[in-house]
């Protein structure tokens, strides 16, 4: 079977020959997470686009970044699919936090509803660095979160989709509660939908790759605008990445709420609880 896997392995996809620079002249010249107070290049990882990890994970576009790590969309070679892969700065503690949780929401077996509304941990490695591991870990990518809904849709989330969301949140809520004995204190922006269809990646990509985003070149590394920063330009109401959907096409429900299961250290934890 693993015989059989690894000659049904993708290759890896061919970068974008030439890259646009980046003229940062405001906010002394920093690019995204560089603008932290506590940014250091000893301790946050240069991931660089058409890079591979664990002979497997192909960096394709910056998702984003967050206040110590930052998120990549990559294509899993083995699988023959799309996941997010978040890349945490080397040695802090909500790394192990929330791996720490994510493994203890793997590992539990439930027919409750709700645990298919949480997105669950794909895969966790290390990846060396200069002042030490940087923890990685993947998931599924998602699309529209809470925001965009509101702002395609004019400010104000349709009454249609709006149920069917609230209801899917309290679902999810309660099987950390119930069942998982994990308290999320942050609901808010990090409440997305699910994608059905992976194929709209291949868009993304394409159109990525033939008018990549800036990047912002240094002496020991580059570094790379997220996807969605680099699209800001485009007609009112375009999401991209994250949007999933034309600019022009009218917002539709696809797929369920997924609440992320950690977020910017919001998560309490009770491990071993037994009521």
């Amino acid at each position: 079977m693993e015989k059989a896997r690894e000659r049904n392995r993708s290759p890896p996809r061919k970068t974008p020959i030439e890259w646009p620079e980046l003229e940062l002249a405001a906010e002394g010249g920093f690019l995204e997470e560089e603008g932290f107070s506590w940014y250091s290049v000893e301790k946050w990882l240069s991931v660089q686009i058409g890079q591979v990890f664990e002979s497997r994970y192909q960096v394709l576009l910056k998702l984003g970044f967050g206040s110590v790590s930052t998120v990549w969309l990559c294509r899993d070679l083995q699988e023959h699919k799309y996941v997010a892969l978040k890349v945490y700065q080397t040695g802090h503690r909500q790394s192990l936090k929330e791996n720490k949780v994510l493994q203890h929401l793997q590992g539990i077996g439930s027919t409750h509803p709700g645990r298919q509304l949480v997105r669950m941990e794909l895969d966790t490695f290390e990846i060396p660095g200069r002042a030490g591991p940087h923890v990685c870990i993947t998931h599924e990518p998602l699309s529209l979160s809470l925001k965009d809904i509101c702002e395609l849709a004019g400010g104000e989330v349709p009454e249609a989709l709006l149920k069917p969301i609230v209801l899917q949140i309290l679902l999810a809520l309660d099987y950390h509660h119930s069942v998982a004995h994990v308290v999320h204190t942050d609901i808010q922006g990090n409440i997305m939908l699910s994608v059905d269809d992976q194929s709209i990646f291949d868009d993304v990509i394409a159109e990525y790759w033939e008018s990549p985003s800036p990047r912002k070149s240094t002496e020991d590394r580059i570094h790379f605008d997220s996807y969605r920063n680099a699209r800001r330009s485009r007609p009112t109401g375009y999401h991209g990445l994250r949007g999933c959907q034309n600019w022009q096409r009218p917002i539709r429900w696809r797929g369920h709420a997924r609440s992320l299961s950690s977020s910017r250290d919001h998560l309490g934890h009770s491990l071993g609880r037994k009521d």
